[in-house]
C-alpha cells in the first residue's frame, strides 16, 4: 500500500503541475456561460426577428415551442441543458487528454525506473485512474452548484437545492466513470485515439437515441440521461450503476492483465 500512496502523492503533484483543474475548470464554466448568455438573450434577438420581419418566419407558434424546448426560461429546463452540453463539450475535453496517460507514458519510458525500484504496475494504473477520475469529476460538483445559484436569480425557480445537488453528484458519478473507461480501455485498443473518440459518440449518441426504447433506462448510458432530463427517481440509477460497476471492474482486471504482460522498456 505504500507504493500506491507514493503513487497518488505523485499523480496529484503531476495532476496539479499540469494545471488540469484549471483548465477543466474553465471549460465548465465556459459551457455554463454560454448557456446563461443565450438563455438571456438569444430567444429576445429572435423575437425582434420576427416582429421586424415576419415574412422569414412561416410559423410563429413552432417558433414559440422550439425555442422554449431550446432555451427554457426556467430552472429545471436551463439545469437539464446545462448537464446536457456538460456531457457532450466536456467530454471531448477530457476524452483528449486522458486517453494517452498511461500509454503515453509507457511508451515514453517513464514507467521504467518506477517499476525497475519496486513499484507495482496496478498501483501506478489505479493511482492514475483514481486521480484523473477524481479530478475531472470534482469540478463539475462545484460549477454545477454555482450554476444553480446564478441561473436562480435570472430564471423560474421551479427546482429544489436538494434536488439540483443530487443531480450534481449523479453527473459527478457519470464524468468519474467516463474518465475510468477512457483510461482503461485505451490501454486495451491498439491506439489509445480509438477509446477516446469510441467514448464521445457514445456520449453524445447513445443518452438521446435509447430515450426512444423501454430498456434503455436499465443500460448504464441512463446514468447520463438520468441528468439530461433532471429526473428524481432515484431507484431508475440501480441498475445502471451496478451494470457501470461490473464494467469498470471488468475493464480493470483486462487492462491490468495487459499492463502485467507488457515489457516496461524504452
Amino acid at each position: 500500500m505504500n507504493g500506491l500512496v507514493c503513487s497518488l502523492r505523485k499523480d496529484i503533484k503531476e495532476y496539479l503541475r499540469r494545471k488540469k483543474n484549471i483548465y477543466y475548470s474553465i471549460t465548465l464554466f465556459a459551457i455554463g456561460t454560454m448557456v446563461i448568455v443565450t438563455t438571456l438573450f438569444f430567444p429576445d434577438l429572435v423575437g425582434a426577428l420576427a416582429d421586424k420581419a415576419p415574412n422569414m418566419i412561416s410559423d410563429v407558434n413552432s417558433l414559440d415551442e422550439f425555442m422554449a424546448n431550446l432555451f427554457p426560461d426556467n430552472l429545471k429546463g436551463s439545469l437539464g441543458i446545462w448537464y446536457s452540453d456538460v456531457g457532450v463539450f466536456y467530454t471531448i475535453v477530457i476524452a483528449l487528454t486522458v486517453h494517452g496517460l498511461v500509454t503515453g507514458e509507457v511508451k515514453k519510458g517513464k514507467w521504467i525506473l518506477p517499476v525497475a525500484s519496486g513499484y507495482k504496475k496496478w498501483e501506478m494504473l489505479l493511482s492514475k485512474v483514481g486521480v484523473y477520475a477524481t479530478g475531472a469529476a470534482f469540478p463539475v460538483l462545484i460549477i454545477s452548484n454555482l450554476y444553480y445559484f446564478v441561473a436562480a436569480t435570472y430564471l423560474e425557480n421551479n427546482f429544489s437545492f436538494e434536488k439540483a445537488f443530487a443531480s450534481s453528484v449523479v453527473m459527478c458519478i457519470a464524468v468519474a466513470v467516463i474518465v475510468v473507461i477512457i483510461i482503461l480501455s485505451s490501454i486495451l485498443y491498439r491506439n489509445s485515439i480509438t477509446a477516446a473518440v469510441s467514448m464521445i459518440l457514445i456520449v453524445m449518441v447513445a443518452p438521446d437515441v435509447l430515450t426512444y426504447f423501454t430498456f434503455g433506462k436499465f443500460m448504464p448510458t441512463y446514468i447520463l440521461t438520468f441528468v439530461y432530463q433532471m429526473s428524481d427517481v432515484y431507484i431508475d440509477l440501480v441498475i445502471p450503476i451496478v451494470e457501470i460497476t461490473v464494467i469498470c471492474a471488468l475493464l480493470m482486471l483486462s487492462a491490468m492483465n495487459k499492463l502485467r504482460r507488457m515489457e516496461i522498456a524504452r
